[in-house]
């Protein structure tokens, strides 16, 4: 006989599997030590087998908690995205992005396709100019939301990665032996460039600008073809080797 599934049993479940323990997962959950555990002893009744090996104060999954772990994962995020889709207003109209070129091919796509899925209605323009230019645009109500690259988020901003600049070249180039060393650095208004400049003249490296453009396309040509060598953010780095 098919019997209904609560649920919040399966979340409490999950919740004790990442955490380890009932514990912390009843801090997570934002419940009782005791009602959580009455949570795994009803999920356990309801299937006729013990989902965890206690060990001391460590809950380990049993074999059948193994089969039901994948599945009540995916009944889980298939409830939040049924409520969140029946609940969310269904908002309508258009937002216009900026983003800066350096992060636009290889971060931003898959913040595109969330938001799509979420606000299927509201169209986004995409602008792509410097970070320096997004911010005074979006100062004079030009732009309704940016993403940039900058040293600090500054006030009124919010940091959502923290990375570091690595000195990249092409596979197999020797470019960063040579000197003065060829640096692809975009434009002037690349808000790294003051950084960089300071890095090679703490380092007394002698340099020589190679490209100069604020599109990474023939930043990217430059390293690729073995021109040049350039201070990238790591997860902007497509087939480049780390010098």
């Amino acid at each position: 006989m098919t019997r209904d599934i609560d649920i919040a049993l399966l979340r409490a479940f999950l919740a004790v599997v990442e955490t380890g323990g009932v514990t912390t997962a009843a801090r997570i959950l934002n419940r009782t030590q005791a009602a959580v555990s009455l949570q795994i002893k009803r999920l356990e009744e309801l299937f006729g087998t013990e989902l965890f090996v206690r060990e001391k104060k460590r809950f380990i999954l049993s074999p059948a908690g193994e089969r039901l772990f994948g599945n009540a994962q995916r009944l889980v995020a298939l409830n939040d995205e049924t409520w969140n889709a029946m609940t969310t207003p269904q908002f309508e109209g258009e937002v216009l992005l900026g983003v800066p070129p350096d992060i636009v091919t290889n971060l931003v796509p898959p913040v595109l396709q969330r938001f799509n899925q979420a606000w299927p209605r509201i169209n986004v323009s995409l602008i792509c100019k410097a970070s320096t230019l997004l911010l005074e645009e979006l100062a004079e109500r030009k732009l309704d939301l940016i993403l940039t690259t900058e040293i600090d988020s500054g006030s009124g901003g919010e940091t959502l990665l923290r990375d570091r600049l690595v000195w990249v070249g092409g596979p197999g180039c020797d470019t960063h032996l040579q000197r003065p060393l060829p640096v692809s650095l975009g434009s002037k208004l690349c808000r790294f460039r003051p950084e960089v400049v300071k890095a090679l003249q703490k380092a007394r490296i002698d340099w020589r600008p190679v490209s100069q453009d604020c599109n990474m396309e023939p930043l990217y040509a430059t390293v690729r073809a073995g021109l040049a060598v350039a201070p990238l953010m790591r997860p902007c780095c497509p087939a480049f080797r780390e010098i």
